[in-house]
């Protein structure tokens, strides 16, 4: 693996720690830098190896499968917090702490899920830096350059080492393990997830332009407002 494949894993995987450890509206501006510097090296390495072209290639098919892969990823979201996280409406609330109103004395699968709704909780206080439309720009962007870096970077490279099946699952995994550095496991486990659904996408259609369109979709919807945890503490005066 030559210099500039090395630099690609290594700016990826520390990214979302050093981005989310900067917190409010710097999170925002060094996350999009990153991904910006990311992605515009990996699309560099798609054109050296020739693949420029072909990755960004448009065929018939691709929004169609994009949005229905983030629509169902979104809904089975949705669905975890409003059942199994937090099935009562009240537990929705959020303070920046945590869980506005937490449950004690849980035990078993109840306490895991209420270790998960903290966390949930406090990601979405840490990333409010930034409202409207310039929170719905960066989601976008951060999202399209994402896929970008990990799906024509990463997995692109690792494939090429280990074969593309492989490459996928090492790729998706890592794309899970660089987010599990911002010290919060509900963005690693939403990363883990999503990065074995948009790397399949990738590997299936062989092109990144289905893939990021369908984090975009997903990020817009989950992150833009304040779903799934729907009311913020604020609102509660």
């Amino acid at each position: 693996m030559n210099a500039p494949r090395v630099a690609l894993l290594a700016l990826c995987l520390l990214l979302p720690a050093a981005s989310y450890h900067a917190g409010g509206a710097t999170l925002w501006v060094v996350h999009a830098v990153g991904c910006a510097l990311t992605a515009g090296l990996a699309v560099w390495l798609l054109h050296d190896d020739g693949l420029l072209r072909g990755a960004f290639e448009h065929k018939a098919g691709d929004p169609t499968l994009a949005l229905l892969g983030a629509l169902g990823f979104f809904g089975a979201t949705v669905l975890i917090v409003n059942h199994w996280l937090a099935p009562e409406p009240v537990l929705h609330y959020c303070g920046p702490q945590g869980a506005f109103l937490p449950r004690r004395g849980v035990t078993g699968l109840t306490a895991a899920a209420e270790w998960l709704r903290v966390r949930a909780c406090m990601a979405h206080f840490h990333s409010a830096g930034i409202r409207g439309p310039l929170r719905a720009v960066a989601i976008v962007f951060i999202a399209a350059t994402e896929e970008i870096a990990w799906r024509g970077g990463v997995q692109q490279v690792l494939s090429e080492r280990l074969g593309s099946t492989r490459g996928w699952v090492a790729a998706s995994v890592l794309f899970g393990v660089a987010h599990l550095g911002t010290g919060n496991p509900v963005i690693a486990l939403l990363a883990m997830t999503g990065g074995f659904l948009w790397g399949g996408i990738f590997l299936w259609r062989g092109r990144l332009l289905p893939a990021v369109l369908s984090h975009g979709v997903f990020s817009f919807a989950l992150f833009y407002q304040n779903s799934p945890f729907v009311i913020p503490v604020g609102l509660l005066r």
